[in-house]
């Protein structure tokens, strides 16, 4: 397989930051990750050099080389998703952004801002975070389908930022305050059967 060199690009923010804990279905770990299309230009530059080089790497031959789709998507286009809508459309915090997708066979370490210290508690990391990230590009066939992906080594926080997806604020930022109770109730069995 020939596999690319392998990169750091970021600080940029992340979605979907639990398969980094998590494997999914197919026991892979994952991260999806955002690029500014106005001030990530040199970033996506990059990854399209490493995904070049891994697709002529495997497929050296130009006459001959699949057609091989863009592993970094465009947001804003219907092309972006599966239902052929604009990936935007469905989540707003990725208007005017390129996606990229990141997969890893084996666990993936989490650094903190200190990369001496390894994250292991998994909701200090969450969708709408800045981190760094260590990866590369590979080429694969499939199923009669040939395509490049990026590979997910580690990652790195390097900053918070709002929550995607509305996480619950704080009960301090909530304005939740003690409660006394003055009158408990005795909890009362609950019947064996209806």
């Amino acid at each position: 397989m020939a596999t690319s060199e392998y990169i750091t690009i970021g600080p940029h923010r992340v979605c979907f930051p639990r398969g980094l804990f998590c494997p999914n279905e197919n026991g892979k770990y994952t991260l999806a990750v955002l690029l500014n299309k106005q001030t990530d230009k040199s970033a996506k530059a990059q990854l399209d050099a490493i995904a070049t080089a891994a697709v002529e790497g495997k497929w050296p031959n130009a006459d001959t080389r699949p057609r091989i789709p863009n592993p970094v998507k465009d947001c804003d286009e219907a092309s972006s998703t599966d239902e052929g809508v604009p990936m935007a459309y469905k989540y707003p915090e990725t208007e005017g952004h390129w996606m990229i997708r990141l997969t890893s066979s084996r666990p993936v370490t989490v650094f903190d801002k200190n990369p001496h210290n390894i994250v292991q508690d998994e909701s200090r990391v969450y969708g709408g975070m800045w981190m760094n990230i260590f990866l590369n590009a590979y080429p694969w066939t499939f199923k009669h389908k040939n395509g490049v992906s990026f590979g997910l080594s580690s990652v790195q926080i390097a900053r918070d930022d709002d929550a995607f997806g509305g996480l619950a604020p704080s009960p301090e930022a909530a304005g939740f305050q003690p409660i006394v109770d003055d009158n408990p109730v005795e909890a009362q069995p609950a019947p064996l059967w209806a």
